[in-house]
């Protein structure tokens, strides 16, 4: 079958944070090429698509199934997409998955009418058993209800109800089949770059380091009970890892193929296993690609944070990491279920800042729902006086799913929640005493106090600024 995948578009001029490559996509471009389909990858937000160039390329792209990657802030240009798809190939099939479905379970129709199956969590092993329903009905969709019995194929494998992750429909409602996760990371097989336009996404990186941004997940599986994040949602709880020699073989092909000289770690546990990065930091040593790599994604934690391994990651390349600190309240951080030892947190960054010459970044959380004023405060006060290089403040959104959510559901604060401003420059809950006003001045005035400090402003300067186009960018990218 000829498949699509498609990152949508957005209506944010500056949604910064989904114009990267997406690593996630290409493997599972890789597991349906390797059942032998056919698999493009469109993505949106690096085309610089809007509504009107997306349908006008859809006139020239049919496809036998296209399957959307929906985040919660882009709702709306999901339907938009969606709805061009169907008029314009009514017998097409449009599938979703991503962070959304994920996390919304059963109302992902509800959101995405248009839809005729929706994924929770991985889709490597599910898509392809769900393509073989499809195929098996001649590419005859049949929406809004079950597919009858008398249509559907005899080998049980092939049965909705046995297929790993599926949402769909039924004459009751809706199902959903348990997730099953990839454990052999590895055999899926390289992700397929080869679909990709590499050399687009080296052109151009927004972030608040000036290098290249090509990613590396090492692993799979979020353990951490942090209340506000869905990532185990998408991917389990459980650790699971490439092999270093995989990854070699990946960060290798970036180097060589594409001419890269950074990578950047994207993963939630990177540094779980000591081990496993003192194996990864040698074999990169070994290999001598002579690039620079981060951990600028929130991939490392503070209480795997040894001498010895800071020492040998600089060694091997690192230049960059950034902790998640989320909050100066230690009241707010054990309701967020995260370690609230502030005394620790601060001599072990000052550790990472005494051993090693990497930059150091900290994400913050402000506006999370029991937080008042004076923790908001703390907050801020808090990123000033740790020795950071850079920070990012990010207001809170009620990710569906997440522990928070559902307790603010309960509560009956979510009624009216607009999902296009669950992002982390947008405020959609008001915080305890604190208006949706108040949040985002204290973003602001944040953003201007860490960055307007002598050291810190010279430091970005240096690092980022090149031409006045970088300083704009800069200016755009912390002032959302």
């Amino acid at each position: 079958m000829k498949i699509c995948l498609i990152k949508p578009y957005s209506s944010r001029k500056r949604d910064y944070e989904q114009s990267h490559l997406d690593v996630g996509l290409a493997f599972l471009a890789r597991s349906l090429q390797s059942q032998g389909h056919q698999v493009e990858i469109l993505d949106c937000m690096r085309r610089g698509m809007d509504s009107k160039a997306f349908s006008s390329w859809l006139k020239k792209s049919p496809f036998d199934v296209y399957c959307l990657k929906i985040y919660t802030h882009g709702l709306p240009e999901a339907r938009t997409q969606m709805r061009a798809i169907k008029e314009q190939f009514r017998e097409a099939w449009v599938l979703v998955g991503g962070p959304h479905p994920s996390g919304v379970g059963e109302k992902v129709f509800q959101h995405l009418p248009g839809a005729d199956f929706a994924f929770r969590g991985e889709a490597e092993i599910g898509l392809p058993k769900l393509l073989e329903v499809v195929g098996s009905l001649g590419g005859k969709v049949v929406r809004g209800e079950n597919i009858p019995a008398t249509q559907q194929p005899s080998h049980p494998a092939t049965m909705l109800s046995e297929i790993p992750g599926l949402i769909y429909r039924t004459d009751g409602g809706v199902k959903i089949t348990p997730s099953q996760f990839v454990n052999d990371l590895d055999s899926i097989g390289l992700p397929a770059l080869e679909l990709i336009n590499i050399p687009g996404y080296l052109k151009e990186n927004r972030r608040l380091v000036k290098t290249q941004y090509l990613p590396v997940l090492t692993s799979r599986g979020c353990p951490y009970p942090c209340s506000y994040c869905a990532a185990s949602l998408v991917s389990g709880k459980k650790i699971r890892r490439h092999s270093v020699g995989f990854l070699m073989e990946w960060i290798e092909r970036y180097r060589k193929d594409y001419g890269a000289v950074n990578f950047a770690i994207i993963d939630d546990a990177f540094s779980e296993d000591r081990g496993y990065v003192m194996e990864f930091c040698e074999a990169l040593l070994k290999k001598n690609l002579k690039m620079k790599w981060d951990c600028g994604t929130n991939a490392v934690r503070l209480d795997t944070m040894e001498p010895e391994l800071l020492h040998l990651m600089e060694r091997a390349g690192c230049f960059y990491i950034s902790l998640g600190i989320e909050s100066g309240s230690e009241r707010i951080l054990r309701d967020m279920r995260r370690k609230a030892d502030l005394a620790e947190i601060r001599e072990k960054i000052r550790r990472v800042k005494r051993e090693t010459r990497m930059t150091v970044g900290g994400f913050f959380i402000l506006g999370y729902p029991r937080e008042t004023l004076d923790d908001l405060r703390k907050t801020i006060r808090l990123a000033l006086d740790l020795p950071l290089d850079l920070a990012q403040f990010w207001i809170f959104s009620p990710y569906p799913g997440t522990e928070i959510t559902k307790e603010l559901e309960q509560e009956g604060r979510l009624e009216n929640l607009d999902y296009t401003s669950c992002h982390n420059f947008a405020g959609s809950l008001p915080a305890d005493g604190v208006s949706l006003k108040t949040i985002k001045n204290y973003q602001r005035y944040a953003y201007v106090r860490f960055y307007s400090r002598p050291r810190i402003l010279a430091s970005t300067v240096k690092e980022n600024i090149r031409s006045p186009r970088d300083l704009v960018s800069m200016v755009n990218y912390l002032f959302r």
